[in-house]
């Protein structure tokens, strides 16, 4: 074989595993920096460190936007005694609970676990309206943490509206399904909700955000990494 053939070859190569890589991200099959030309320090702090009302219009996932924006953030320790009512979202199986304990042994705020109070016994979803009311009461507390993300059957506007501080546990459909399959058996309706939450759910998730939280604290996290440096500033 030729040199220029061998040459060739290799850079069909390259760009092949370059196009699988492209495949792979648009699937959310892991963590967006896996494949991503950004340090992690770069892309992580800048994300958790800005306040949602730095990059809400628009909302913008392009970590070569992300990190042009200011990253310096020195108010964490200040910020988590003023930490007062905390949202918790993100796809099934992220370990939003787990979070929301931690951030209460963190903050001593009340942890209130949504699946608890939204399922019925059985299995069944609390009408709509009633679910409404019941978040109402729940947010007119004068502090707690809600972790919970029900999909399609969430009005989650009512405690955004509430809340000031918002963290979104934005990791891969990979790590996320592995979690579920190993914590106990889902039903249909979860692995759909799972597999379309980084095309479907998100995108109205970011958008509610924007719209009914603009003040509020957010951090976008991306990864257990990215999780564990964030808990390490409050503590």
């Amino acid at each position: 074989m030729g040199k220029k053939t061998l040459g060739k070859t290799i850079a069909g190569i390259v760009s092949l595993s370059s196009i699988v890589v492209k495949w792979f991200q648009s699937l959310d099959f892991f963590e967006t920096w896996d494949f991503m030309a950004v340090s992690h320090s770069e892309f992580s702090s800048a994300v958790i460190c800005a306040p949602l009302v730095a990059y809400s219009q628009p909302l913008c996932d392009d970590p070569d936007q992300m990190r042009q924006r200011p990253t310096t953030c020195l108010r964490h320790v200040a910020y988590a005694r003023n930490m007062k009512r905390v949202v918790i979202l993100g796809r099934g199986a992220s370990g939003k609970s787990t979070l929301a304990r931690r951030l209460g042994e963190i903050t001593r705020l009340r942890v209130i676990e949504l699946d608890k109070v939204f399922w019925r016994p059985g299995l069944v979803a609390t009408p709509r309206s009633e679910w409404v009311l019941l978040q109402e009461r729940l947010v007119a507390e004068p502090d707690w943490i809600m972790d919970g993300d029900l999909g399609p059957y969430d009005v989650v506007e009512v405690r955004l509206c509430a809340a000031d501080t918002i963290i979104f546990l934005d990791f891969s459909l990979v790590r996320c399904a592995w979690r579920a399959f190993r914590r106990s058996p889902e039903q249909a309706d979860f692995w759909r909700w799972l597999l379309a939450y980084r095309r479907h759910y998100r995108p109205m998730l970011m958008q509610a955000i924007a719209t009914h939280a603009p003040s509020a604290e957010f951090h976008l996290l991306r990864s257990p990494r990215a999780l564990n440096r964030f808990l390490k500033t409050l503590e």
